[in-house]
């Protein structure tokens, strides 16, 4: 009932974020949407099934980005010590990165040269540690919508799409 109950709270406050933005946007169709990458984040974690109860935020997402992920600083929005980041990790491969680029093409090579290679690197690995795993990073959530980067690591990763597609309004 509990989780029930901030599920409703959490969309109609994201719906109520909506309307505001599009408010502000007036006519303009083509309003590039700006987005929270921490209430992303968090609204997906709290909306979406985790087999791994250790998932937490990390108190450094720069760091994970970056320096464990490999993720070029320069292309993330966002001063030095302060990127537009934010990281769910725990010891499984389950994840959650939310991540704001400079532009477009940024979160695009964000994507391609350091998501989806953490992605391959861990079904490589897990394909030899605990392959039952493997199925999870086989069908992780992998978008980039405008200058935003977000790949989440579920226990229903096809839920876990659709719901983070209704954040972004697709």
């Amino acid at each position: 009932m509990k989780k029930a109950l901030s599920t409703i709270v959490s969309v109609l406050m994201l719906a109520a974020f909506a309307l505001c933005l599009a408010a502000c946007g007036g006519s303009e169709q083509n309003a590039e949407k700006t987005f929270d990458v921490n209430e992303l984040a968090k609204s997906i974690y709290e909306n979406c099934s985790f087999d791994d109860t250790g998932l937490a935020l990390t108190p450094n997402p720069e760091f994970t980005v970056c320096t464990v992920y490999g993720a070029d600083a320069g292309l993330i929005a966002g001063d030095e010590g302060a990127k537009k980041a934010a990281a769910y990790v725990t010891a499984s491969p389950e994840m959650i990165i939310c991540i704001e680029a400079v532009d477009a093409a940024s979160a695009q090579k964000l994507m391609t040269e350091a998501m989806e290679p953490v992605i391959e690197t861990y079904i490589h690995d897990y394909s030899n540690y605990s392959p039952a795993e493997v199925s999870k990073l086989e069908s992780a959530v992998k978008i980039v919508e405008g200058k935003y980067v977000i790949v989440a690591v579920t226990a229903d990763n096809a839920a876990a799409e659709t719901y983070i597609n209704g954040l972004l309004g697709k």
